[in-house]
């Protein structure tokens, strides 16, 4: 048949002759059936290749649906297929509107899937065509076979991210929300590695802002990390719920985090070396917290900090690629309770373990190979938190915390917002305690304050927190020198030129002054 040019004769009679002869149709698409699995036979004619595209979605007849299914299939992977398949793109999803009643959702999952991921800028043509319901049908079938399945939830994410996501919400129904819900259980013949996939397409809803019961997928997730051991699966949970955290809030949908927070701190626990999945889980437990719509009680944040430090902070010997990120993640979230603590005016809980902690993590960041600003960062937020405390900023000092505060402004010299947190504890727990401002002086406190201020001369935060710190450590004949020798004199004066109208700043350099010349 192909030596002979036998092809483009079949094609030619089918596009004569086939029209109304089901006879002829069916045993001209078997032949192209046969044929059209084999590239070589093809490769040199797309206009061939157009034709028969063509002539295929010209037939009407039900019985033959399938196998004009499988036919397009097969060609639109031929070479040139899928770019000739734009050509095609108006009438295609035709004809998979028309065979929806007729055809077997598999063969229709193939088709969309070739053809849809040829032309992916006409996703709305297909969403019309009425390809979710079928992708959604194939997901939710009980055939066990597993191909088809992930083909359908491959096509089903690529049509919905070619979607706009005011688009997305007129074709999504409760029974794909349904099918979702049950797949992530792995209760519809959907192996536990390919579960990935259906994760991907409930993200991808979430993560558009359209209306789904993002209670219904909360408690789904927690169910899910709580029988899987894959840390795939749970790595994936724990992404959806930090965007189910965010989604809730834009829509105002209310959510309760107290079932998350302990199924996530239970996966810390139980993941110990998988750093990812820790990232992952602290980061959720964060999202759930930062977002909340209620403001969330304070005796169920304070276990979940306590928890931090016992299961993940006093775990770490040191700061590598591997810890950075857990590492982030769980002093962020101890830093916003810490916050909420503080501002509601509530008395903190850290112990002077716990502080120790921070202290030693502060050093290994020092000391690291890779950039740990963040986590430095992080650390002088809570310590500025509890120099707000006389108890807890007094077993500040006894930690250490003094020296690791200066220690952080001479080890990122050139980021701002340490600077300028650093200066701030400093000015706190210096007051009147002349031990704590002695060992100030002692560690070239002066000195580094000073060289941050002629570093970032225009900052009015870091000007006005360092003149507040200064004055602090203006105890005695050796702080007016130190001060001198590090050129205070002009650095000083250059506050009152460079903040003219701002009254407080003029008065705090005019004391600084004043005290500096005797």
């Amino acid at each position: 048949i192909v030596e002979g040019d036998g092809l483009k004769k079949i094609v030619q009679v089918l596009e004569i002759h086939g029209k109304d002869d089901t006879c002829l149709q069916q045993a001209a698409l078997s032949i192209l059936l046969n044929t059209s699995d084999t590239p070589s036979y093809w490769v040199n004619d797309p206009d061939l290749i157009q034709k028969a595209m063509r002539v295929t979605t010209d037939i009407s007849d039900d019985e033959l649906s399938i196998l004009q299914c499988d036919v397009l299939s097969n060609l639109l992977l031929l070479p040139n297929g899928r770019e000739i398949a734009i050509i095609q793109s108006e009438r295609i999803p035709k004809v998979l509107h028309q065979l929806l009643d007729s055809t077997s959702c598999q063969s229709i999952s193939r088709l969309l899937s070739n053809t849809f991921i040829s032309n992916p800028s006409q996703a709305w043509v297909f969403a019309e065509a009425g390809a979710v319901g079928v992708l959604s049908a194939v997901i939710a079938s009980s055939n066990k076979e597993l191909g088809p399945k992930c083909s359908a939830l491959d096509t089903l994410y690529h049509l919905l991210a070619n979607l706009g996501a005011d688009d997305i919400e007129n074709y999504i129904d409760n029974a794909l929300i349904e099918h979702l819900l049950v797949s992530m259980r792995g209760e519809n013949h959907i192996e536990e590695q390919d579960r990935v996939k259906v994760f991907r397409v409930a993200n991808h809803l979430i993560m558009s802002e359209c209306k789904v019961p993002y209670d219904k997928f909360l408690s789904e997730m927690c169910s899910v990390i709580q029988r899987s051991r894959n840390p795939s699966i749970q790595e994936q949970c724990c992404r959806i719920i930090h965007n189910i955290a965010v989604a809730a809030r834009k829509a105002d949908a209310l959510i309760s985090p107290i079932e998350p927070f302990c199924v996530l701190l239970e996966l810390i626990d139980s993941n110990s070396t998988l750093d990812i999945v820790q990232t992952e889980a602290c980061g959720a437990i964060h999202t759930l917290i930062v977002n909340s719509q209620e403001d969330i009680d304070l005796d169920l944040l304070e276990p979940v900090s306590t928890h931090l430090f016992g299961s993940v902070l006093e775990e770490k010997n040191g700061i590598d690629e591997k810890s950075i990120d857990i590492l982030e993640e769980a002093l962020a979230i101890v830093d916003v309770i810490t916050e909420r603590t503080v501002t509601s005016g509530e008395t903190l809980s850290f112990t002077p373990d716990q502080i120790e902690v921070l202290v030693s993590l502060a050093f290994f960041a020092f000391d690291s190979d890779i950039p740990c600003e963040g986590v430095v960062a992080t650390i002088m937020n809570i310590f500025q938190c509890v120099s707000c405390d006389e108890t807890t900023a007094g077993a500040l000092v006894e930690g250490g915390g003094i020296i690791t505060i200066i220690d952080a402004l001479q080890a990122f010299p050139e980021e701002i917002d340490i600077q300028i947190l650093g200066c701030s504890i400093i000015a706190r727990l210096c007051v009147e305690s002349l031990q704590v401002q002695f060992a100030c002086v002692e560690s070239n406190g002066i000195e580094t304050i000073l060289g941050g201020m002629a570093r970032f001369q225009n900052n009015k935060g870091l000007q006005s927190n360092a003149c507040h710190a200064i004055a602090q450590l203006s105890v005695d004949e050796e702080a007016r020198e130190r001060m001198a020798a590090a050129g205070g004199l002009g650095i000083i004066a250059s506050v009152k030129e460079s903040f003219p109208e701002d009254e407080d700043l003029q008065n705090d350099a005019s004391y600084l002054l004043k005290w500096l010349v005797g």
